[in-house]
């Protein structure tokens, strides 16, 4: 019996370790998920504290504490819950409003493309400028005003007549061309008929000279073969006659050449003022040409394309010497709402007076510019931000002072929204244009 107890109580004794153990065993793992639930949870104050709660209850020379570890869990799955709702309710408006940035910067792109194309390309008909005005993209905060593939469509439709006026164009000028090269040929062959050194002229006048020396030479063979004067002078009197035949032969042969040369002058003057006024029309083309593609039609100011050279000068002077400027951009607000209610003739004479009023206010070597649509630039080198604030604020009052008025529907509020950016040491074209847009909707965005 006592041999039988003895065991018994070893045997005991050895459960009581191996149980003790495991519980050891359990509470260090449970401590090392509780690790990894911190990292995981390290943000937020109330699970960190209900993991923090729930390892000081692990202890290993304590009791293990069902409950307030059960306690401790409930509170953490509670809060870990709340989270999960929150970030799904979160999600969904986190990517609205990342995917509304990049449609709104893409829009930007798209419009700069559009406007480069339908002001400054190339000098536009009457009927497809007409066409380039009815297009706009609004690149606003609102989803619901960027009309995307309705300006796209239409701008491809402008692509096409822009592409049949370009060619017809250049067919003119070739046609052009062909003509005065075939009047320059017609000029050169008739001088080489009439003068050249295969010319009939010069035969005709070597053939007049050897029948009047034929002639004289016969008179001296007279004294030779007559020997009476009476036969000499008759014989003389012949051959005077025959020289005088043959001189007012010559004569009148020269008296019709004189009048067919006459004529043929005439008609040369008249293909040399043909060919001087085609090279004039041509070289005034040329001319049109050159202004507009550095003018604005509408305004009067620079286009983009003399902007763009602008930029590129005013960015090269600032490497190279140190030339600081300024870039103030300008967006007509609400233009397409002014084009849609009170037609495209009003909103013309909006931009021209938005342009007579920038030309107004800045100094006379400031760079005015349409940049396209309803965009203004100016360019104002040597001069400070406070100072070109200044000239911001004097041309938004000066803006103001003008009346802008449909005959049909009365009065048009026109406002301007204005971006500032100075140029620093990097800069590109893009980079200092990208920072007055920003600027600019930023201004835009407060104001709404």
């Amino acid at each position: 019996m006592a041999g039988d107890a003895g065991d018994d109580l070893k045997q005991l004794k050895k459960d009581y370790l191996a149980l003790d153990r495991a519980h050891f065993e359990e509470k260090e793992l449970l401590i090392r998920v509780i690790h990894a639930l911190s990292a995981y949870a390290s943000d937020d104050g109330d699970m960190v504290k209900a993991l923090s709660s729930m390892k000081a209850r692990l202890l290993p020379e304590e009791a293990l504490d069902q409950a307030g570890i059960e306690e401790d869990l409930d509170r953490f799955k509670g809060r870990l819950l709340v989270l999960q709702e929150e970030r799904v309710e979160e999600g969904p408006s986190g990517d609205l409003e990342a995917f509304r940035a990049r449609l709104l910067e893409a829009c930007r792109a798209l419009r700069k493309i559009m406007i480069a194309l339908l002001e400054d390309f190339y000098p536009l008909a009457p009927d497809l400028r007409a066409q380039a005005q009815d297009i706009h993209l609004e690149c606003g905060e609102g989803l619901e005003v960027m009309d995307i593939p309705g300006a796209s469509t239409d701008f491809l439709r402008f692509l096409d007549g822009l592409k049949g006026n370009i060619n017809q164009d250049f067919r003119e000028i070739g046609n052009t061309l062909f003509i005065l090269l075939d009047q320059v040929k017609e000029l050169e062959n008739s001088f080489a008929e009439e003068y050249g050194p295969e010319g009939g002229r010069l035969k005709e006048i070597e053939y007049f000279e050897m029948k009047v020396n034929s002639e004289v030479g016969s008179i001296v063979e007279s004294f030779d073969i007559h020997t009476r004067v009476s036969e000499i002078k008759q014989a003389v009197i012949r051959k005077i006659e025959n020289i005088k035949e043959i001189v007012s032969l010559r004569r009148k042969e020269e008296t019709t050449r004189a009048e067919s040369f006459r004529k043929s002058i005439q008609s040369l003057k008249k293909r040399i003022g043909e060919v001087e006024r085609d090279a004039q029309e041509m070289t005034q083309r040329a001319e049109r040409f050159e202004v507009a593609a550095m003018k604005d039609e509408l305004t009067g100011l620079y286009n983009r394309k003399a902007f763009d050279e602008r930029m590129a000068s005013s960015l090269s002077a600032f490497e190279e010497r140190g030339k600081a400027f300024a870039l103030i951009l300008f967006d007509v607000d609400r233009f397409k709402e002014i084009n849609d209610t009170f037609g495209h003739v009003a909103g013309d004479k909006v931009l021209e007076k938005v342009g007579q009023c920038l030309r107004e206010t800045f100094r006379k070597n400031d760079f005015l510019a349409r940049y396209g649509g309803d965009e203004f630039v100016v360019l104002i080198e040597e001069l400070s931000r406070e100072l070109a604030r200044e000239k911001i604020m004097a041309f938004m009052k000066n803006l103001q002072r003008l009346r802008f008025t449909s005959h049909a529907r009365g009065d048009i509020t026109v406002s301007v929204s204005p971006g500032i950016a100075m140029v620093k040491p990097g800069d590109t074209a893009e980079s200092l244009l990208e920072r007055a847009d920003q600027a600019m909707y930023e201004v835009k965005r407060r104001r709404r």
